[in-house]
């Protein structure tokens, strides 16, 4: 009775492993046409159900039996195969995207600076009135200014004189 169920256990331990092998994957590997390396993480989608992903090799298990495959990863052509085409090495080719117009929005910068228009003859005339080392003849200009101007040129200049 023990060498029968031992029998029987050993053939169909045999049985197992026989299936297994009849069942065992295809292994492909997926390689870059142009620096032939490896490809990793690349999705491989099997009958369109079965989604699989390359390992850091490049390598791939895929069963043995299906109808197509499909190999994709960003950057590169997408490619479809039979069962009867694929081979143990698959090569994906770059390809490029040209981008069409580009726009480009912002923030445009405030610009806190008082804007003044001041000619030669009035810059020349207050370098030579001010010596360096006198700031209050500068301001008593710059006043005199404030008084002569428009209410909006005396804000401005007199915000000048109180940051300064």
């Amino acid at each position: 009775m023990k060498a029968k169920a031992i029998s029987f256990i050993i053939i169909f331990t045999m049985t197992i492993v026989s299936a297994n092998k009849a069942l065992a994957n295809k292994r492909c590997v997926i390689i870059d046409i142009l620096c032939h390396q490896p490809i990793d993480n690349a999705s491989v989608t099997v009958d369109g159900h079965l989604v699989l992903k390359s390992d850091a090799s490049g390598f791939v298990d895929l069963p043995n039996d299906f109808s197509s495959v499909e190999f994709d990863k960003t950057f590169y052509e997408k490619l479809v195969l039979r069962n009867s085409e694929l081979r143990d090495t698959v090569f994906l080719s770059p390809t490029s995207y040209r981008l069409g117009e580009v726009v480009i929005y912002g923030i445009k910068p405030k610009n806190n600076y008082p804007k003044f228009k001041v000619d030669k003859d009035e810059l020349a005339m207050i370098w030579y009135k001010t010596q360096p080392t006198n700031l209050l003849n500068l301001i008593k200009l710059v006043a005199d200014k404030i008084f002569t101007h428009g209410t909006d040129e005396r804000q401005k200049r007199k915000r000048i004189i109180d940051n300064y």
